[in-house]
C-alpha cells in the first residue's frame, strides 16, 4: 500500500506546562477551550505546573496568548484544597477565562464546610475568591452530593446536578435534581421535576437540557428541555 506523504502544516501547542513551559509530570485530562481559543483549563496530577502543589490532583487554566498557567483549584487565600477534584465534562469556564465552576469535596476551599459531600465552587481567577455555590436556601449546608457543572460563556448562570434536598425548598422527591444557580441574583432554581440529571444550558440561561427517568415506564431515561423564561 502507497504511503501518502501530508504537506500540510499543523501550529500545535503543548498546553499542560508551567508558566515557564515545563512540561507536566502527570496524568492530564478533561481538557476544555473557550470559544475564542484563548484559555484552556484542564485537569491534571502534575505537581510541577505551579510552584508548592503537594495535595495530588487540581485544576489548571492556561492562557495561550500569556503562557501563563493558573491553579483554580485554591481557596481564596490561596491555599491548596485539602481533598479531591473533579472537572466537569461541561464547559466548566466562562469565555473571558475568569471564572471556572469545579466538583470538590475539601473541607478548606470554603469556610465551616463540614458537609462531608462534593460541593460546587466558583473560582473567580481575577479576584483569587473562590465561592461555594451550593448551600440550602435556609443559609445551611447543602445535604447531598453534587456534580457536573457548567457555567454559561458570560459567566452568569452554572448548571449543575445535586441529590441535596434542601437547595430549594420543597425538593422532596429523593432523588438527583438539576439546578442553574444565577450568580448575578444568588437565585437557585430546581430546573427538573421530579428528577434529572444536568445536561447542558444556552448560553443566555433560558434553556436547559437534562436526563431524566420520572416519566418512563421502562426505566429507560428521557430528554427534556426546560424553558426557564419567567422564572
Amino acid at each position: 500500500m502507497a504511503t501518502i506523504a501530508s504537506t500540510e502544516s499543523y501550529n500545535i501547542t503543548l498546553v499542560n506546562t508551567s508558566s515557564s513551559g515545563v512540561q507536566g509530570l502527570g496524568y492530564t485530562g478533561s481538557p476544555h477551550i473557550t470559544s475564542n481559543g484563548r484559555y484552556v483549563v484542564f485537569w491534571s496530577f502534575a505537581n510541577n505546573l505551579v510552584s508548592n502543589d503537594t495535595n495530588g490532583s487540581d485544576i489548571f487554566v492556561k492562557d495561550l496568548v500569556t503562557g501563563i498557567t493558573t491553579r483554580v483549584t485554591t481557596n481564596s487565600s490561596g491555599v491548596e484544597h485539602n481533598g479531591m477534584v473533579w472537572n466537569s465534562w461541561q464547559t466548566p469556564i466562562s469565555d473571558d477565562g475568569r471564572f471556572v465552576v469545579f466538583a470538590s469535596d475539601a473541607s478548606n476551599l470554603a469556610p465551616d464546610d463540614t458537609n462531608g459531600v462534593l460541593d460546587i465552587y466558583l473560582k473567580d481567577l481575577v479576584t483569587g475568591l473562590t465561592t461555594r455555590l451550593t448551600n440550602g436556601f435556609d443559609g445551611s449546608q447543602a445535604n447531598g452530593e453534587r456534580a457536573d457543572p457548567s457555567i454559561t460563556p458570560d459567566g452568569r448562570y452554572v448548571l449543575f446536578s445535586s441529590a441535596a434536598s434542601n437547595l430549594v425548598p420543597g425538593d422532596n422527591n429523593g432523588a438527583w435534581d438539576t439546578f442553574v444557580k444565577d450568580l448575578a441574583t444568588g437565585v437557585t432554581t430546581r430546573v427538573s421535576t421530579p428528577n434529572g440529571i444536568a445536561g447542558d444550558i444556552t448560553p443566555d440561561g433560558r434553556y436547559v437540557v437534562f436526563l431524566s427517568s420520572s416519566s418512563d415506564t421502562k426505566f429507560v431515561g428521557q430528554i427534556f428541555v426546560r424553558d426557564l423564561a419567567g422564572r
